[in-house]
């Protein structure tokens, strides 16, 4: 009988450490992340790289985070990271809240000129 054991890190490729491109991500957060968010940064970048999602993103924002700066950032790249506009209220893991229009974030980004 033959028996095959893979770990989910090792197919992730957590076996090796962080991915590149969360490393990156995490030292542009100002408060540092838990080693447990840590950790769900990576999978989830490991995961749309393993799905070939992440390389057809200019952008991607998850305003769920763990401080407001870092709910602000583009996963992506150091580039077009979110801006408040007026009067927004942030609740830590749950995001930004406001009008729309007095109260907005705005990534900078224009699919015409980029």
């Amino acid at each position: 009988m033959l028996v095959l054991g893979l770990s989910l890190p090792e197919l992730c490729g957590r076996a090796h450490g962080p991915d590149t491109a969360s490393i990156a991500l995490i030292a542009r957060m100002t408060a540092a992340p838990d080693s447990a968010r840590r950790g769900q940064i990576d999978a989830l970048v490991r995961a749309l790289k393993i799905a070939g999602i992440w390389p057809k993103l200019a952008a991607l924002y998850l305003t769920a985070a763990h401080d407001a700066q870092a709910a602000r950032l583009n996963w992506v790249s150091g580039s077009h990271d979110l801006t408040e506009h007026g009067a927004l209220t942030f609740t830590a893991d749950r995001g930004y809240t406001g009008d729309g229009s007095t109260g907005y974030l705005d990534s900078g980004w224009s699919p015409v000129s980029t």
